[in-house]
């Protein structure tokens, strides 16, 4: 270890688990990638289908009957509704848990990472061959969740992770400091009802 700064606040070793790794890697993806755009999705699908479901239900009283044609668009159009509900609350977010594990598994960088020290402007990760500083004012965004700090320097889909049960107690004060430090750029991720640990039924196979 280095001889520490002047301004050093705090210095922790840290452990990044696969299940830290892959639900860190899905709460960015909610926050700026594709996974962000799931609430729109939702609600236009809730539209089409309650005016689909409206339409066809007039049309067959006014008519008494419905032709192929009709029966055939209404399947088509709740097909459509159900299949984008698939796609963004199972099958895109699965995909990401099975690249983020692969990720894992393969990379060494995420694995060696084993100290943070903290400053009034920056922390630093370090470990077997690396040593990484990153600035609290390049970050574009902090996202927060139950178990980890995610520090996201662009739009890659990539973060800085830091368990928060490695820091203890000053996991508390690290929280008040970010969010004076970054303001706006500071996001609680919160859990929604349906939401997966993804981690922990990966990590079964690793």
């Amino acid at each position: 270890m280095e001889p520490k700064a002047k301004d050093l606040i705090e210095e922790r070793q840290i452990h990044i688990t696969q299940r830290h790794y892959i639900n860190g890697t899905l709460d960015v993806q909610r926050r700026i990638g594709i996974l962000r755009h799931t609430p729109f999705v939702m609600l236009v699908d809730f539209i089409v289908l309650f005016f689909t479901t409206k339409w066809f239900v007039e049309m067959y009283a006014a008519n008494g009957e419905a032709s192929t044609v009709e029966y055939g668009l209404l399947f088509f159009l709740t097909f459509c509704v159900i299949y984008s509900v698939f796609i963004f609350t199972s099958l895109l977010p699965t995909r990401f848990a099975v690249r983020a594990r692969e990720d894992y598994n393969t990379g060494l960088v995420t694995k060696q990472i084993r100290f943070v020290r903290f400053y009034k402007d920056r922390f630093e990760l370090s470990g077997t061959g690396i040593d990484i500083t990153a600035y609290y004012s390049k970050m574009i965004q902090c996202l927060e969740n139950d178990d980890l700090f995610l520090f996201v320097p662009d739009r890659s889909g990539l973060s800085y992770m830091i368990p928060k049960e490695d820091l203890g107690d000053f996991a508390g004060e690290l929280h008040s400091r970010i969010r004076k430090e970054m303001g706006k750029r500071y996001h609680k991720m919160t859990s929604f009802p349906g939401r997966k640990d993804f981690g922990r039924s990966f990590n079964k196979g690793a």
